[in-house]
């Protein structure tokens, strides 16, 4: 069996949602109806930061995955911390997870366009963070997680932002491709 660390913010732990909704739930449901042979561990903590993420990812990492998903950075951008803070704390997880010899798919994302009075020039560079760190560590990257979702009423709960059962489905789509890559590299079925 193959483990999968979902490990992230209330976008992974499924804020408003029942378990079984969750990111973590629908995509071990959508891999194992393909045939694998998963377990997806959900250690997503809602408002979790970067920083927060470098203090508990080590507890985590304990159950030695075969893959992590890093969702995290997206509360640090609605916060306006320093990018380089963020790129630091990412690049400090992402050597973390290498030393047990985890692959990593990292998940971008763009600060969601309701957001407006965040500075233009702060969303461009804290989008930037994820496409650097993807190519300087030679990760899969998944792209804007919420693209599509945040500000969709159709798509979230009544806050705007989070996903609702439905914008999950369309998360677990954007990160599928990019999941089903890595297991075929590590050799699952």
């Amino acid at each position: 069996m193959i483990k999968i660390l979902a490990f992230g913010n209330s976008l992974t732990e499924g804020f408003g949602l029942t378990r079984e909704h969750s990111f973590a739930s629908q995509l071990e449901r959508r891999l194992i109806d393909m045939g694998y042979d998963v377990k997806v561990i959900n250690a997503g903590l809602s408002g979790d930061t970067t920083f927060g993420g470098v203090r508990r990812l080590g507890f985590y990492l304990s159950e030695m995955p075969d893959l992590v998903i890093l969702e995290l950075g997206i509360n640090d951008g609605f916060l306006e911390y320093p990018i380089e803070d963020i790129k630091n704390n990412l690049e400090k997880m992402i050597k973390d997870i290498q030393k047990i010899g985890a692959e990593i798919l990292l998940v971008g994302t763009k600060i969601p366009k309701i957001f407006d009075e965040i500075d233009d020039n702060y969303c461009r560079e804290f989008e930037n963070i994820f496409n650097g760190i993807a190519e300087k560590y030679n990760l899969e990257l998944s792209h804007d997680f919420l693209g599509g979702i945040a500000g969709n009423e159709k798509l979230t709960l009544p806050d705007g932002v989070h996903p609702n059962e439905k914008g999950v489905r369309l998360m677990v789509d954007k990160v599928i491709d990019n999941v089903i890559k890595i297991l075929k590299k590590i050799g699952a079925r």
